[in-house]
């Protein structure tokens, strides 16, 4: 999965001549970059299903079945998302970073939820773990600006921002399916202020754009809520 996201990233080296030894450099670099995007997002993950008595197992994103019925089974599961990963990123010379490559499995822990109210982990619990990778993200792209003043990190910052974002799409095994389906309402928190904050952290200072990203992702909940409940 780094290695993907490296190759998705490191493409394009923005060198005006192609030199191999430049190109493969530049590539390690960035491999570095992944690494410490895919940890952090990871932890992020097992550190909330921890916290819920659940056990979060980090996969690559495939697809293991074609059409909408459950008896299309593939054979073998198809690892879909680095397939579209190289297709776009060739195909796109590496000016569209696809970035759809991970998703996770949850297994309760029946041992670690003794005491709740639940031997399982719940759906708005299971919509937190979904949420914590993507957030996580966010937060260390938000951190690196604060002390990028070289743009030595851009390419890591812009990493995480664009990892985020596909994650939150909420489709197949996706962290956003995840969270779409287990608790709408903090998927429209969490989308909100994810989209937000990407827009946001590379245009103002880190706390700016936090600050606005916060309080317009607060406004289009009250407003939704308003229209749901009154009108």
């Amino acid at each position: 999965m780094s290695l993907t996201l490296a190759l998705v990233f490191g493409f394009d080296n923005n060198q005006t001549s192609f030199v191999w030894s430049e190109w493969l450099i530049n590539l390690l670099a960035v491999f570095i970059l992944s690494l410490i995007t895919i940890f952090v997002h990871t932890f992020a993950h097992k550190l909330v299903a921890y916290r819920y008595g659940g056990i979060s197992q980090i996969r690559l994103w495939t697809m293991e079945r074609y059409g909408w019925s459950k008896m299309r089974q593939l054979k073998r599961h198809m690892p879909i998302g680095i397939i579209l990963a190289f297709f776009f990123t060739i195909f796109s010379n590496g000016q569209f970073p696809f970035a759809a490559l991970e998703s996770y499995e949850l297994v309760s822990d029946k041992l670690r939820r003794v005491g709740r109210a639940f031997s399982y982990v719940t759906e708005y619990e299971n919509a937190k773990i979904a949420l914590a990778g993507p957030l996580a993200n966010i937060f260390l792209a938000y951190i690196v600006k604060s002390f990028n003043y070289t743009g030595y990190f851009d390419t890591l910052i812009y990493m995480n921002v664009i990892f985020a974002l596909y994650c939150m799409i909420p489709i197949s095994s996706l962290d956003g399916k995840h969270l779409y389906f287990n608790s709408k309402a903090l998927f429209g928190f969490g989308f909100s202020f994810i989209v937000l904050s990407g827009l946001a952290v590379f245009y103002l200072s880190p706390l700016t754009a936090l600050i606005i990203s916060l309080i317009l992702t607060l406004t289009i909940g009250s407003v939704y809520f308003y229209f749901r409940i009154f009108r």
